[in-house]
């Protein structure tokens, strides 16, 4: 039996009837599980690439959060830009990331998943970077952590209370995740290379570094045993979020 997760009050069960605009941002989320009944009329909406991507993945699992999330990227895009959703093309910059190619627009999206929660994020004319993690115990933590976060945030890390440590560390992996999935850069852009706050009683915070970028990181509510992160490539984000209904 599907568990529905409790969602803080601050999602919303509407549909809103614009795309963001300036400083707006949307995001969708979906509990794939949930979205089962739908999946036939989501697999529709895929093209042809799409539909054989989703049949390499081995676990039925990972084919259904792929479906589903992509999916409901098509329908949400299709609603914001009026057009079918089946009918939008996508383009890939040189490190991967997809953009609407087909029909032109300045809309600009992110996806990302994690256990059993899909988030969308869709902001016009701006970079956008979304990043979700299921908290749970890591074996390797400290490994990773010296591997990957910058000399502050290992020295921060370590600091930490033992009970504290699981969830200051996918704090810190969702935020520094989503900074680069907003730069579009991929693992090009070390993840070492910049700092963000991780302490449970600061606020989210992002320190490049570079005078020349304005980058807006804000947490995501979301459901216990999750934590999620957006950035926003502008200098404040008014976000919405949404419960997508099938």
């Amino acid at each position: 039996m599907t568990q529905a997760l409790a969602w803080p009050h601050r999602w919303q069960h509407i549909t809103p009837d614009l795309v963001p605009q300036g400083s707006q941002l949307h995001v969708w989320a979906i509990q794939p599980s949930a979205a089962r009944p739908q999946y036939d009329a989501l697999y529709r909406l895929l093209n042809h690439d799409e539909r054989r991507k989703a049949q390499r993945f081995h676990f039925e699992r990972d084919r259904l959060t792929y479906i589903i999330a992509r999916g409901l990227l098509r329908r949400q895009l299709g609603c914001y830009l009026q057009v079918d959703p089946d009918a939008i093309r996508f383009g890939y910059t040189a490190y991967d990331k997809p953009f609407v190619s087909d029909p032109k627009s300045s809309l600009q999206f992110n996806v990302s998943h994690s256990g059993d929660v899909v988030l969308l994020a869709f902001a016009d004319d701006a970079p956008v970077g979304i990043d979700v993690e299921l908290i749970r115990p890591i074996a390797d933590a400290p490994h990773i952590v010296a591997r990957f976060f910058s000399p502050t945030e290992i020295a921060t890390w370590h600091s930490l209370p033992d009970t504290q440590k699981t969830a200051a560390f996918y704090t810190c992996w969702t935020r520094k995740e989503a900074y680069i999935k907003a730069r579009g850069e991929g693992l090009s852009h070390p993840l070492d290379q910049f700092d963000v706050t991780l302490r449970p009683d600061e606020p989210a915070e992002l320190k490049t570094g570079r005078s020349d970028e304005t980058w807006t990181i804000t947490t995501v509510p979301i459901p216990h045993d999750y934590t999620a992160a957006l950035v926003f490539g502008r200098d404040k984000a008014q976000l919405a979020c949404f419960l997508a209904s099938l």
